[in-house]
């Protein structure tokens, strides 16, 4: 099947499965929803089905609609995993609680992988700014670019849930725990302290 030019409903039912529905799945699995796909999907399927025959063929400008329909919800898919599946977890991992994990390394690495997705994320808009304006071969080259940010979604989400990451958050959690007991315990030996010093001095009878 051809990307760019889908010719057939059997071409766009492929599309819809093996590229978008997957996707869809991850925001799915994650318990996320983003409307502006179903409004795209559903907007492309209005399409076929309005201009349908009863053998089920469709115009092939309708299938032209409709292609274009998918792939706009596929690539607000994209963007949408580069958002909570690379920007987010990469705030969340500069926290200076990681600063130590790898040795001290860990954010510097960290930021290559995310400059490295943000470099493909950057140049799968530009072709698809340019599919739509100039250039109609350039959304197979912004879909290729965009596939390819998904290994790092993939690693960002391993890095979150690796041994090293999960001690340093215990290990930030333990910290506030004790940071608190000595608060509370300063507190209370400045109070006891305050009382004695006052009964000492009462007995003083000065």
């Amino acid at each position: 099947m051809s990307f760019d030019r889908p010719r057939t409903f059997g071409d766009l039912c492929a599309f819809y499965n093996k590229e978008y529905r997957p996707l869809y799945d991850r925001f799915f699995s994650a318990g996320a929803s983003a409307q502006e796909l179903h409004t795209e999907v559903a907007a492309g399927i209005d399409h076929l089905f309005s201009r349908m025959s009863p053998d089920g063929e469709v115009p092939p400008d309708e299938i032209d609609k409709a292609a274009a329909h998918f792939k706009r919800a596929t690539f607000d898919a994209f963007k949408i995993t580069y958002e909570n599946e690379i920007r987010k977890p990469y705030d969340r991992l500069m926290d200076r609680r990681y600063a130590e994990v790898h040795d001290g390394k860990f954010r510097g690495e960290i930021t290559v992988l995310r400059n490295e997705a943000r470099q493909i994320a950057q140049k799968a808009r530009k072709n698809e700014t340019l599919s739509r304006k100039t250039d109609s071969t350039k959304w197979g080259a912004a879909f290729d670019e965009w596939k390819k940010i998904l290994p790092f979604a993939d690693e960002f989400a391993r890095l979150e849930a690796s041994p090293e990451v999960v001690r340093a958050v215990k290990k930030s959690r333990m910290d506030r725990v004790l940071a608190v007991l000595f608060w509370l315990g300063t507190v209370l030996v400045s109070a006891f302290a305050g009382a004695f010093a006052s009964r000492w001095v009462s007995s003083l009878n000065i």
